[in-house]
């Protein structure tokens, strides 16, 4: 979290880009439901919210807990396809498992 005078200037600058990509990743997941690489996305997305909220300590803690939370649903999604390929696999002799 940044503490510094500089931080009101950082979010002014860079909040609105912040929030237009956690609009557009959760639009992509909408549209596609195990969209991995946009939950790895927002969870960035949501720790560099976190780092902008000036000393909001109860705002910063939501975007971290957002941010964790996102991590573990990418995770989830990527051992789910995972499974589903290595259930769609065939062996070498030709013959399903």
């Amino acid at each position: 979290m940044i503490f510094s005078a500089v931080c009101g200037r950082l979010r002014t600058e860079h909040l609105q880009n912040i929030e237009d990509g956690i609009a557009m990743e959760t639009r992509a997941i909408a549209l596609r439901k195990d969209y991995d690489d946009a939950m790895v996305y927002l969870n960035l997305l949501y720790r560099l919210r976190a780092d902008l909220q000036c000393g909001e300590k109860t705002a910063r803690a939501a975007d971290i807990k957002k941010a964790n939370d996102w991590t573990d649903e990418a995770m989830a999604a990527r051992k789910r396809k995972a499974e589903a390929a290595k259930k769609n696999q065939t062996p070498a002799n030709g013959s399903p498992q």
